[in-house]
């Protein structure tokens, strides 16, 4: 479990996290497909690229994995969220996730964080690039209660 004082004061642009590697499989992609309701023939083995690909949008919570790094769990806005489609991903291959943290500031009161993480098949073949700002005003402690993150 990771410590709850962790805090805004705590976060540095320019933080490298460790890549994350996981495989995306064809009961993923059919999963996403029945809570989205979206479903396109490409993702079924009949892409003009000659395999299955995945959804674009699947890996875009991809950032949870790396802000729960920085800070307890949040209760947070998206703000902004910025994606480069770059190639196709194929559906059961093995994908890296690498994430910096590129900005942070406040306005208007709220403090907002920026990441920038790039999805690529682990020898650095790109498939996407996203960008996301969201706020990170409040954590939600071990007994549930919403709290302010400290500056």
């Amino acid at each position: 479990m990771q410590d709850d004082t962790r805090t805004w004061s705590d976060i540095e642009v320019g933080r490298v996290f460790e890549p994350i590697t996981y495989h995306i499989t064809e009961q993923a992609v059919r999963d996403f497909e029945a809570v989205t309701g979206v479903s396109h023939p490409w993702q079924a083995d009949q892409s003009p690229y000659g395999f299955a690909i995945v959804p674009p949008t699947m890996p875009c919570t991809d950032y949870t994995l790396f802000l729960s790094q920085i800070l307890p769990p949040i209760v947070g806005m998206h703000a902004n969220h910025r994606m480069k489609l770059i190639r196709p991903i194929p559906v059961d291959s093995d994908v890296r996730v690498q994430c910096s943290v590129t900005d942070k500031f406040t306005k208007r009161g709220h403090r907002y964080v920026t990441l920038e993480y790039v999805l690529d098949d682990g020898t650095e073949n790109t498939y996407v690039i996203n960008t996301i700002t969201m706020t990170v005003d409040a954590y939600i402690n071990p007994s549930g209660v919403t709290r302010e993150v400290v500056a």
